[in-house]
């Protein structure tokens, strides 16, 4: 017996939607955000990643850790369908020309950059309050991925030049 299209959409956790339909509530951000930059981003991965085929998460992850030229599309796509599978709540998502920011959109951005911070308790906590525990640690491992991919760390070689002339020994 097949679900009816009702009970699939009560199925589904990720959807996207335009702003003006949503019942989550939006935050107007600023143009300039770098944070909405990101969450534009993240929209297209979305509607990206809603074409591909569901594949087995463990099989996923396992594909992308192996492969360090895994490209970006493939990467969001598990992560998506990993969060469509272990969200403990439905996360909205508004399409591209959308000028708001939902909760689920607000979610995903700050977990992506504590994990590009490094701020690993931070993005434990933001896992373990929206992720089940069967996903959350491929959830994470996912989301450090994806964050290596669309928030490049800053460059940290540029420190001050060393004085190579003078040797302290000699003085």
């Amino acid at each position: 017996m097949e679900a009816s299209h009702d009970e699939r959409e009560d199925q589904c956790k990720v959807v996207m939607l335009r702003s003006d339909e949503a019942d989550a509530p939006v935050i107007n951000p600023c143009d300039a955000c770098p944070t909405y930059d990101l969450v534009q981003r993240l929209r297209e991965l979305l509607r990206d990643s809603m074409l591909q085929p569901r594949q087995d998460l463990d099989h996923a992850c396992m594909v992308i850790a192996a492969d360090p030229s895994v490209s970006v599309e493939r990467v969001s796509a598990a992560f998506f369908h990993g969060l469509s599978r272990y969200a403990k709540r439905r996360m909205v998502f508004f399409n591209t020309k959308s000028s708001g920011v939902s909760s689920g959109e607000r979610w995903v951005a700050r977990l992506l950059q504590v994990v590009a911070e490094d701020d690993m308790a931070s993005a434990r906590y933001l896992i373990e309050s929206t992720i089940e525990p069967a996903g959350r640690r491929w959830m994470l491992f996912l989301a450090r991925e994806l964050a290596a991919h669309l928030m490049p760390p800053a460059n940290d070689n540029e420190t001050l030049p060393v004085d190579t002339q003078s040797n302290p020994k000699e003085n």
